[in-house]
Formats: structure tokens, C-alpha cells, sequence
């Protein structure tokens, strides 16, 4: 079984990753560097807040929620096949992306 994501450790990782300091990271956020501390030491976040960390570290963060929801997961939830982003813009062509 897969290890549950701990978005706040991975939101640190990529921001020392591209070299940004927390107090750019907090006037970016326009909060504290005390909340941004807080941010890191959370397993779990507002989806709001994720999107916009996602936007100011050009990151998609996301793509850990996805890449770890698999068929049995799914099936808790009722549905039987399983979903991706593979299967969700099979539809699409060249034109559309």
C-alpha cells in the first residue's frame, strides 16, 4: 500500500528545490512566515490553497493526489474502472490541447 502524501513537506521540498526563501514564499501567500511553517508541518490542505501554492511555484501538487488514487480506492467509492488523467483527456485531440 502506498504512503498517505504529505502535501506540507512536499510544498517545502519543491520551494527549496527552486531556491525561494520562506519570506518571499509568505509575501507571495500574502501571510506570515509562521503560517507558512504551518503550512509545511500539515499532511493535509484546502484545495483553495493548494491551487494557489500550485500557481505561485508553477507545481503541480495535485498530480500526488492523482497519481496515487487507484482502482481500489475508486471502488470504495463505488465506481469500478479506473481513472487517470489518460483516461479523462482520451477524448481529446492535438486541436484541443
Amino acid at each position: 500500500e502506498q504512503e498517505a502524501v504529505h502535501i506540507g513537506q512536499l510544498i517545502q521540498q519543491e520551494l527549496y528545490r527552486q531556491g525561494r526563501s520562506i519570506v518571499w514564499f509568505a509575501e507571495q501567500l500574502c501571510c506570515s512566515r509562521s503560517n507558512v511553517y504551518k503550512i509545511f508541518s500539515k499532511p493535509g490542505i484546502n484545495t483553495l490553497l493548494l491551487l494557489k501554492i500550485s500557481s505561485i511555484l508553477h507545481y503541480n501538487f495535485f498530480q500526488y493526489y492523482s497519481d496515487s488514487w487507484d482502482e481500489e480506492k475508486i471502488k470504495l467509492f463505488g465506481y469500478t474502472y479506473p481513472v487517470s488523467y489518460t483516461h479523462l483527456r482520451a477524448h481529446e485531440t492535438s486541436q484541443d490541447l
